[in-house]
């Protein structure tokens, strides 16, 4: 099976969004002690802090199940765009905190967009 440019796309989007959720997601989940002092500077308690990681894993699990791929991506962006808006409301460095939030906030409205999954007409979605 041959794969065309939209498809590598949106492949490459999804494996670029995955990796980034699944290392903050992993580090939330698995209490780092750098994630478990930044979420309490903002604070979130450590089952806040569990539930945001585990929920952002089985994010990244919908992303490669295609019939879920659409919906993980809905319910990701709210995550990316909160991460960022809650790093912005303390003030917090771009680049070291806010520069991967805002980058997933623009990845997943772009492989929604290349993936096809706002087509109107019932067409299939890309990949």
């Amino acid at each position: 099976m041959t794969m065309n440019w939209k498809q590598i796309i949106v492949y490459g989007l999804l494996g670029l969004i995955s990796l980034i959720f699944v290392v903050a997601g992993g580090l939330k989940t698995f209490s780092a002690k750098e994630m478990v002092d930044n979420m309490s500077a903002i604070g979130y308690g450590s089952n806040w802090q569990r539930f945001i990681g585990i929920t952002e894993l089985i994010g990244v699990i919908g992303l490669w199940i295609p019939r879920f791929r659409a919906l993980a991506l809905v319910l990701l962006w709210p995550y990316a765009v909160g991460g960022l808006a809650v790093h912005i409301s303390h003030g917090h460095s771009f680049w070291e905190r806010s520069s991967l939030a805002a980058l997933v906030s623009l990845l997943i409205p772009l492989a929604l967009w290349v993936g096809g999954y706002f087509d109107r007409f019932g067409q299939k979605p890309v990949v």
